[in-house]
């Protein structure tokens, strides 16, 4: 049973990575719409569901050393996971970084000469 659900993961994480810069989150929401079909629905209100559990579980127990914080970050992922506006938000961030990355290798190269 988790093997195949790990593999499901694996599946869906190749998607986001193998997906071209600009498009990546846009496309990954779009296959999971894709990938649920009839049930998108339901899906979607377990997903939120998941997500606000477990940001309000992180809060509760955010407090306690650990993994409190870090289980709040995890439902905000699972949500963010579901709303394509900012998949289109991401997108345009992950350009920007990404010509930002550019501009500075080509001083630091441009300096070391």
């Amino acid at each position: 049973m988790f093997k195949k659900y790990w593999q499901k993961i694996r599946t869906d994480l190749k998607v986001l990575r193998d997906g071209p810069p600009g498009q990546r989150f846009q496309n990954f929401v779009d296959y999971r719409l894709e990938k649920r079909g009839k049930q998108q629905i339901l899906w979607r209100l377990l997903t939120f569901s998941s997500g606000i559990f477990l940001i309000l579980f992180g809060l509760a127990i955010g407090w306690l050393p650990g993994p409190g914080g870090f289980v709040a970050f995890i439902g905000i992922g699972i949500i963010i996971q579901e709303i394509p506006i900012i998949a289109k938000w991401l997108d345009q961030l992950e350009t920007g970084l990404r010509s930002c990355l550019q501009f500075f290798k080509k001083q630091k190269s441009e300096s070391t000469q």
